[in-house]
């Protein structure tokens, strides 16, 4: 699949040069840019990480530095245009470098191939990602949505995926085998390395020789000449300080290590929680509550969300989560930190229990609240013991939704069995299938009034599809649908397979003729919680469906 690449003539356009300003020039020069454009700046080799920490915050994106004169200068380039908010449209991008990982300017960690959103995936087909990502072109159903109706992008995944970075098995090196010092240019924030290291985009580095060879090939990491070599640092070993500070470590003057607390007037926080704290705890999303759960549980000290409130009319990609944390932090439960950008660009936000971020020479540093943890725990426990409350009634309404679901079974085995004339014309008008089609349809069916399963479930679908079976979705053989069932022109559909909630369901066509149907309602209910058994569930019956005989 070709990538939709977005037109650089705009960045070429307008662009903007600058020799030896200092940091209000640089700021008020960015800002003058219009909507897209580059800004490209001449200083000394000692300026460049004043000018690049500016840029950074001002919300550029695939900055590039480039030395000059034997290292004596150097030219940064950097464009404008990330603002916007992130929409679905089913695309993908793949990093083809030499590095185990690559964290953009926006904060997304690239290890081998990603799902982003239509913005950012239009962002790299610009130059400076060329030759080091791919990009697909994505699904043309939910691109004609994007004029009208266009579907959200989940851009929190930066804590899950740091951890399963952390994770990852690393090549081993010794402090004994030749090493290299090197600077890496762009247009990357980061590296991760084979081995475990970090290369920040910037920075002179020691790294194993062994590594070097393909990262200068590949991915443009100058050697340092010998003048500047004494300047190479020891990098910093990411599973390592993932393992002292978090996933925090990794995007640059996030999370450091504290040496020394510094007093704050936080030191006489009032630690007691208000009813509306309590309250707000009480009605908080189910994940939000998770995430502080575990917190307590695992004795961390934070996590991240990336995205804005739901409130900000100006936000970049609003975020559910974002709002209740937000909540959370007005009501006296957490306090947070926010990232250095731009007010209409995509936010990265840290939260802590209140009382346990204090502000350090800029930069945030973290001590347990104990006091505020146990009252937290103490309200969850309530909230478990009136859930358990609810367990006898919960298994009455299952028992009875195992009888619907049997009766839903048969009307859908009759429905691909001869019978139901309108709803067989609906089925194909509201699936689109072609005369001799041959595939299948992956259904969210699901009613006007949605819910947090519902869309847990159509995000879970479009997740199993991109992850599992990218080629027979790219071929065709694979489609994603959502069905309103209560629309007029469906009510037929809603009859004969008699849906009374949401539910997924995947519906088979050879040459064009109905075949099969199968609804996966009690799997899709009873897993709708738990990501992980959803996607292994659907992707069992998925290819249970598409190895079948046609």
């Amino acid at each position: 699949m070709t990538s939709r690449a977005l037109d650089p003539t705009p960045f070429i356009e307008h662009r903007q040069t600058l020799v030896d300003p200092d940091a209000e020039i640089v700021r008020d020069a960015f800002a003058r840019l219009p909507k897209r454009g580059t800004i490209e700046v001449l200083c000394r080799w000692e300026s460049r990480a004043e000018t690049l920490r500016t840029l950074e915050h001002m919300g550029a994106f695939a900055i590039y530095i480039r030395p000059q004169e034997g290292f004596g200068q150097v030219r940064i380039t950097a464009l404008k245009g990330k603002s916007g908010a992130c929409h679905e449209t089913g695309r993908s991008a793949t990093y083809t470098g030499a590095a185990l990982a690559a964290m953009d300017d926006d904060q997304h960690l690239i290890v081998g191939t990603i799902r982003v959103c239509e913005k950012t995936g239009g962002l790299y087909t610009l130059p400076p990602y060329h030759g080091l990502l791919t990009v697909t072109s994505g699904d043309e159903d939910m691109i004609r949505r994007l004029e009208t109706d266009p579907l959200p992008f989940d851009c929190g995944t930066f804590e899950s995926d740091a951890d399963s970075l952390a994770r990852r098995d690393l090549v081993s090196t010794s402090l004994s085998e030749p090493f290299m010092a090197v600077f890496y240019p762009g247009p990357f924030k980061l590296l991760v390395l084979r081995d475990g290291t970090v290369l920040r985009r910037g920075r002179c580095t020691r790294i194993s020789a062994r590594l070097g060879k393909d990262l200068e090939k590949r991915d443009g990491v100058l050697l340092l000449p010998p003048p500047r070599m004494g300047e190479a640092e020891q990098p910093m070993h990411y599973p390592t300080a993932y393992r002292e500070l978090g996933v925090g470590c990794l995007p640059d003057g996030i999370v450091v290590a504290a040496e020394v607390p510094c007093p704050t007037a936080t030191d006489d926080f009032d630690s007691t929680l208000t009813e509306q704290a309590k309250n707000e705890l009480k009605t908080s999303p189910r994940e939000i509550r998770r995430r502080l759960s575990r917190l307590i549980e695992s004795e961390e000290l934070y996590f991240i969300l990336a995205g804005s409130d739901p409130s900000d009319t100006m936000g970049c990609c609003p975020s559910i989560q974002v709002g209740a944390a937000n909540r959370l932090v007005e009501a006296g439960v957490l306090a947070c930190y926010r990232t250095p950008a731009p007010r209409d660009a995509c936010t990265t936000t840290i939260y802590a229990f209140a009382g346990e971020i204090r502000i350090c020479e800029g930069q945030p540093e973290f001590h347990f609240s104990h006091s505020v943890r146990r009252q937290v725990s103490a309200v969850f426990a309530l909230i478990e013991r009136g859930q358990r409350r609810q367990t006898a009634l919960k298994t009455g309404l299952l028992m009875l939704v195992g009888v619907s679901l049997v009766l839903a079974g048969r009307r859908a085995v009759l429905a691909f069995g001869g019978s139901g004339l309108v709803f067989g014309e609906a089925m194909v008008r509201t699936l689109g299938v072609a005369r001799g089609d041959t595939r299948l349809f992956l259904c969210l069916f699901q009613g006007h009034d949605t819910c947090t399963a519902c869309d847990s479930m159509g995000r879970f679908c479009r997740r199993t599809i991109e992850a599992h079976f990218a080629p027979q979705t790219e071929a065709g053989l694979l489609v994603f649908r959502e069905v309103a069932y209560d629309a007029p022109d469906n009510r037929a559909i809603k009859r004969q397979l008699g849906l009374y909630t949401s539910t997924v369901g995947l519906v088979r066509y050879v040459h064009g003729k109905p075949k099969e149907i199968r609804l996966l309602t009690r799997e899709a209910w009873t897993l709708w919680t738990d990501e992980e058994a959803f996607v292994r569930m659907l992707r069992e019956n998925i290819q249970q469906m598409l190895a079948q005989e046609p």
